[in-house]
């Protein structure tokens, strides 16, 4: 059976906002921003758009998420009441050098999110240094890890 699958992207966060209004320093600040108000009902709308497509003709069997809070947040709003392993993991992530990419150790991801599975995330999951190849090693190094290699 052919497998399909949907990615989304998170939902507005404030760094965002700033990067349009061409504020790129004060966006490049904000550390692992938290989606904002219009980001939470973009969140909304979605699950709502996405739940007669759930309903009629998508068998959703996984949900795959970054450890970025503003991706934690929308997935959590976008899945919600619905029964489907999530799987934390940092290989779909920001590739940047800047505190808005950078995320949050995983200690303080497992306070504010209570709800998910964290274990196979190390406590510092992202690289501040982020080139295409540190990205590809980081990638190996997690599917050795966790045996999706094999």
């Amino acid at each position: 059976m052919m497998k399909e699958l949907l990615l989304i992207r998170h939902g507005e966060a404030d760094h965002n906002v700033l990067f349009a209004q061409n504020r790129h320093l004060e966006a490049q600040k904000l550390r692992d921003p938290r989606l904002n108000r219009k980001g939470v009902q973009q969140a909304v709308d979605l699950k709502h758009r996405l739940s007669n497509l759930l309903r009629r003709s998508f068998h959703l069997e996984l949900v795959i998420t970054s450890p970025m809070t503003r991706t934690l947040m929308t997935s959590d709003l976008v899945f919600a009441g619905i029964k489907c392993p999530v799987l934390i993991s940092p290989i779909p992530r920001e590739q940047g050098d800047y505190p808005c990419d950078y995320g949050t150790e995983k200690s303080e991801l497992e306070k504010n999110f209570p709800h998910h599975d964290f274990n196979e995330l190390p406590e510092v999951w992202w690289t501040e240094e982020e080139s295409q190849e540190q990205v590809l090693v980081s990638i190996y190094k997690t599917c050795r890890t966790s045996g999706a290699g094999e």
